[in-house]
């Protein structure tokens, strides 16, 4: 027997998913979650095998993840007008940062300061969580819903991993990424090779917080594919190295999650037929961002304007994590949407990779024209 209309709103709302819709998209938003938690049961390999198991870290009904990379590279890079040209490059990854968020289970009957969070207030070597933990929920509830659930969820920051990293093919910076990026030859100079940048992360970040194991689900985030499709590939390969086993796998494009609950807002989704439900979210923006920019996302949806500085990775990615907690405070259910590498583990690949990490420069598209703006004839 075909499921109803009541039926779905009744097993999504179980979940603490959205339930606006026609019966075609409660389905489909059933399905989508059903599928994650069912590739979520199979862990993620460890990066070692020497752990010390920990309790499993509580999370959300209805959520998938227990924690949350957002990560947002800046890379090496020459000024084009050309789309093809500019992503064709052999861009070099010359910032690394995450913004690590876990789930809070904070009690609504005593202050929101009192929580049950995974957040390490130590020293942190690499970088800190924010001075203000971003909250994924207001107290936007009734009186008899806040006696009838005592505790809810917020999705956090709770640690930062910063690092800039040291180009080896083309070490000096163009005017062009210096301006763009705000990072400095003298930054990058002082930095670590990319492998050691990773062993770092694995060791300072990854182990200390037990990431990517059977005790704490973790999935990275992305705005857009390109950082770990396109910047890791190309990044993995002119260093000579594998891609770590956490390095990938599913991913949430934040883009794509964006691109869907907007596309939900815009379709109509009342159905007169049935009792409407009562805690539905705040209200929502009637129109979808001028374009899937950080920026103009933020804007869309009523949250201040970015906080820092435009394409610098750090700032980006933390501006990433804002945009997550407001979908999750806006009942988004968050979903992988993206795997990399994408076909049968293989990593994309360009016409001037050679051999052994090797650039073959006359295959890439532009670097003339490069070389004679530095004077190369």
């Amino acid at each position: 027997m075909a499921p109803t209309v009541d039926s779905l709103r009744e097993a999504l709302a179980l979940l603490s998913l959205d339930t606006r819709g026609h019966k075609d998209v409660l389905s489909r938003r059933l399905a989508r979650h059903r599928k994650a938690q069912r590739e979520a049961e199979t862990p993620n390999p460890p990066p070692v095998s020497s752990r010390i198991p920990i309790p499993r870290p509580n999370r959300p009904r209805g959520q998938a993840f227990d924690a949350y990379l957002c990560f947002d590279v800046e890379a090496t890079c020459e000024y084009s007008n050309v789309a093809k040209q500019a992503f064709g490059w052999p861009n070099e990854i010359i910032e690394f940062p995450v913004i690590l968020l876990k789930w809070c289970k904070v009690d609504r009957i005593k202050s929101s300061s009192q929580s049950s969070c995974e957040a390490d207030e130590g020293n942190q070597e690499d970088g800190k969580a924010g001075s203000d933990n971003i909250r994924s929920s207001e107290k936007d509830g009734t009186e008899e819903e806040d006696e009838a659930n005592p505790e809810r969820w917020e999705l956090r920051v709770v640690d930062e991993f910063h690092s800039f990293v040291r180009p080896k093919h083309r070490p000096k910076l163009s005017d062009f990424c210096q301006s763009l990026t705000g990072i400095t030859q003298a930054q990058v100079d002082s930095a670590p090779y990319y492998p050691q940048v990773l062993k770092r992360f694995e060791k300072r970040f990854i182990i200390k917080h037990n990431l990517f194991t059977k005790e704490v689900k973790t999935i990275w985030v992305t705005d857009g594919p390109w950082d770990l499709r396109d910047f890791v590939a190309k990044q993995v390969f002119l260093s000579n190295v594998q891609r770590p086993s956490w390095l990938g796998g599913h991913v949430i494009d934040l883009r794509k999650l964006v691109t869907h609950y907007f596309a939900g807002l815009l379709t109509p989704s009342i159905d007169f037929t049935t009792k409407m439900n009562p805690k539905l979210a705040d209200p929502l923006p009637t129109i979808a961002p001028e374009s899937l920019s950080i920026p103009c996302v933020l804007l869309a949806l009523s949250l201040p304007p970015f906080i820092g500085r435009l394409h610098s990775g750090l700032d980006d990615a933390r501006n990433l994590s804002r945009i997550l907690v407001e979908l999750v405070r806006k009942g988004v259910a968050l979903e992988p949407n993206l795997t990399v590498p994408q076909v049968q583990s293989r990593e994309k690949r360009w016409d001037w990779m050679g051999r052994d990490g090797t650039v073959v420069w006359d295959r890439v598209l532009g670097f003339e024209q490069v070389r004679k703006a530095e004077g190369g004839g």
